[in-house]
């Protein structure tokens, strides 16, 4: 048995080749240009660029704007008077042992009541003074809460610095009622941490008569069947068929 012969295949045009058929021609080094090369267009790389120019610039002035100090202006800090430093037990009792070790009696006098005003008093044994005035830029305190509550504090304030050497003052402030605003002021002081009271948090209580507030009320117990028997949740309580 013989094969038949195989004609060969006619001759097509070039332009009915399929594209994957044909075979990749590299450029020369001449006919490369934009066209034929994968690569952004000027416009886009000028587009860029601009955009690239102008995030500096940006930058630059954003930076040098929030450096920018006015010469005196926003460099020193801020006065803080007084009344601010001494609005919680701890910040009294802090500015009334550096004045008492800087012989700042003024100040002292202000921020005691009582038996605090006693002690500002009993430190005046110094004289003049000179010598507690020149070291107060040097004395500093170190204070800490002991107990307090709403109305009362014990705060124990450790100073260095003065020329009587290391001094803790266990200070008792209080809140009176001619003070302004009911601040705080010294009124007293104990003889160590160990002596000083241990103060208890008041409670507010509510008087709403013979009843009894809502979240206080205790929960209601839960159904149980004619066994006796308490029923798992979800389950409804037995009951017997009459």
């Amino acid at each position: 048995m013989t094969q038949a012969p195989v004609e060969p295949a006619p001759d097509l045009p070039h332009s009915s080749v399929p594209d994957r058929a044909v075979p990749y021609e590299r450029p020369l080094v001449g006919q490369v240009d934009e066209e034929r090369v994968d690569a952004p267009s000027k416009r886009v790389v000028i587009m860029l660029g601009v955009i690239c120019v102008s995030t500096i610039i940006m930058w630059a002035a954003g930076r040098a704007a929030c450096n920018y100090h006015e010469p005196g202006e926003s460099l020193t800090p801020r006065q803080v008077g007084i009344e601010e430093r001494t609005r919680t037990p701890k910040g009294t009792a802090l500015e009334f042992a550096q004045a008492l070790s800087g012989a700042d009696f003024a100040v002292a006098s202000s921020l005691a009541s009582g038996e605090g005003s006693a002690l500002v008093e009993a430190s005046k044994g110094c004289g003049a003074c000179k010598r507690e005035q020149e070291l107060r830029a040097s004395i500093f305190s170190v204070a800490d809460v002991l107990s307090a509550n709403r109305d009362e504090a014990y705060v124990a304030v450790t100073t260095v610095g003065a020329p009587s050497g290391r001094v803790e003052r266990v200070l008792h402030l209080a809140r009176p009622e001619s003070a302004p605003k009911r601040a705080w002021r010294v009124v007293g002081k104990v003889d160590s941490r160990a002596a000083a009271p241990r103060l208890v948090q008041q409670s507010v209580q509510v008087q709403m008569g013979d009843s009894t507030p809502p979240l206080l009320r205790a929960p209601e117990p839960p159904p149980t069947s004619e066994s006796g028997v308490t029923p798992k949740a979800g389950q409804a309580p037995e009951r017997k068929l009459p």
